[in-house]
């Protein structure tokens, strides 16, 4: 059960990631400490 988590929370970092490197204007815009809260859910 806790490598079903871990790819579950990877996979939300990766998305994350991938939005950060196609948008990296828009997060310097904001300049968000830290990330969104939908990844906390």
């Amino acid at each position: 059960m806790i490598s079903i988590v871990e790819s579950l929370l990877e996979a939300r970092i990766l998305m994350l990631a991938k939005a950060v490197i196609r948008q990296p204007r828009l997060k310097q815009a904001r300049a968000l400490p830290t990330p969104p809260a939908t990844i906390e859910v």
